[in-house]
């Protein structure tokens, strides 16, 4: 009898504690797909409240937690009012159910002013410190890219190439707007070897790119357009002669950027393109010396700059 009735006196307490904690969270979780809803992150905050040292007779707490995907890892952003102030932090995860834990153990150490910092092997395996962001938790970078490569298809042979690019990121998307200079190559007829003509590539491009991550690694598919000119300087004739072409593609393309966290990183990337304008050249009388080809293939490295 006496166990019954001390059984339940706990529950009551239970309860009493749980309705406590209830009334003194205020929460608005913004999740993504893959994360757990509102209704059973709320149930679990109430739960640790109430089990919390101080029996869920807590000062009214309220939790702002944004989740994101950019890339592989989870991110929080989370805003936590107490009567002590306003707390912001910003971390990530590989689960997102991590941050529920993580959320827990922050609203326990706001209950409990005085308890130290948790240095404790979970607290660092839910989540860890990214590099910092604006208290909006923008995901906002531009920066600048120079590279050297090689490709085949708008000029004879393969190409030694140089280009450029600057671009904007805005969470797992990149806009960007670059240029590239194919060096001169040379075209000869075979019926008459001392007669061709040597042929450069300007090209300006645009592309947007989605950005996967894994671990330390972005991995960029990007998609656009190029416009250029060809120019041909011919040879082994007089007078020389001389042309320019217009030139365009569609192009496609995959990158790698390592590491991915850094300010200064290692890009490399790999594209094929549909030419869109195919310019010919001639000599007089002698039939077409080259003519661009319908597809182009080209890859390229160098550094990578980011500004936050």
């Amino acid at each position: 009898m006496h166990r019954l009735a001390l059984a339940t006196l706990c529950l009551c307490v239970l309860a009493e504690r749980a309705a406590a904690a209830a009334d003194a969270l205020t929460l608005e979780w913004d999740g993504i797909v893959g994360c757990p809803d509102e209704a059973s992150v709320r149930a679990a905050l109430v739960r640790a409240l109430a089990r919390g040292p101080a029996g869920g007779a807590h000062a009214a707490i309220a939790v702002h937690a944004v989740i994101t995907r950019d890339g592989a890892p989870y991110a929080l952003e989370l805003s936590l009012r107490t009567a002590s102030g306003i707390g912001r932090k910003r971390l990530e995860a590989l689960r997102c159910e991590s941050f529920v834990d993580l959320i827990e153990l922050e609203l326990l150490l706001a209950a409990t002013p005085s308890a130290p910092e948790p240095t404790s092997a979970r607290r660092q395996s839910v989540a860890r410190p990214i590099e910092a962001r604006g208290d909006d938790g923008s995901t906002m970078a531009v920066g600048a890219r120079l590279m050297a490569g090689g490709g085949v298809g708008p000029t004879p042979g393969l190409v030694p190439e140089l280009s450029a690019a600057g671009w904007l990121r805005a969470s797992a998307l990149r806009f960007e707007l670059g240029a590239r200079y194919g060096l001169p190559t040379t075209a000869r007829y075979d019926s008459e070897p001392a007669i061709g003509g040597r042929f450069d590539l300007f090209a300006a491009s645009a592309r947007a790119c989605y950005s996967l991550g894994w671990t330390n690694i972005e991995l960029p598919a990007c998609a656009g357009a190029e416009l250029g000119l060809i120019r041909g300087r011919g040879f082994g004739v007089e007078p020389a002669f001389g042309a320019q072409r217009p030139w365009a593609a569609l192009l496609v393309l995959q990158a790698v950027r390592w590491p991915r966290a850094e300010m200064l990183s290692v890009w490399g990337e790999l594209g094929v393109s549909a030419s869109l304008l195919q310019p010919g050249f001639s000599v007089r009388n002698l039939g077409r010396l080259f003519r661009a080809e319908p597809w182009a293939l080209r890859a390229a490295i160098g550094a990578e700059l980011k500004i936050d």
